[in-house]
């Protein structure tokens, strides 16, 4: 009898969530990634962030969650065109550069795990996590489904 293998939930950490993860959850989302229920991305946009926060440990995070840093892919980017120009009428022209501006990283993010059909872990609310089709959870949502199911 041939058994079945699971497929494990590919989730997306947003740098909101690192440390957290990283000082309260890291044995528990090691051992979920090591029997193949998760697996972990750092989207290299949040790993670029340790130039500007130097004291973010994501490195660790990285090595403590077996995490995968993952590029930005031009399909990312496409995709991003294709979703920017599906924004509602209040998101007008100039409206959309104001938008851009202040959250250009987490419109790439969300482009890039929206995209690959990744669950995102972030604290953020902002306008990009807001779109469509983008599966999101807080930390204590991301723990509660998947940390504590034993």
């Amino acid at each position: 009898m041939m058994s079945r293998q699971i497929q494990p939930t590919l989730i997306a950490l947003d740098s909101n969530t690192l440390t957290t993860l990283f000082r309260h959850h890291a044995l528990d989302v090691y051992r979920q990634v090591d029997e193949r229920r998760l697996c972990v991305y750092v989207p290299i946009i949040v790993y670029a962030e340790k130039a500007i926060y130097p004291k973010m440990p994501i490195d660790n995070v990285i090595e403590a969650l077996n995490a995968q840093v993952a590029p930005l892919k031009i399909e990312h980017a496409r995709f991003l065109g294709r979703l920017w120009q599906t924004l509602p009428d209040p998101f007008r022209q100039q409206r959309k550069r104001e938008l851009w501006r202040p959250h250009r990283f987490d419109w790439l993010i969300a482009a890039m795990v929206r995209h690959e059909g990744w669950t995102l872990v972030t604290e953020d609310q902002g306008p990009a996590f807001s779109i469509e089709d983008l599966n999101t959870l807080g930390i204590s949502e991301f723990v509660e489904e998947y940390l504590l199911t034993e």
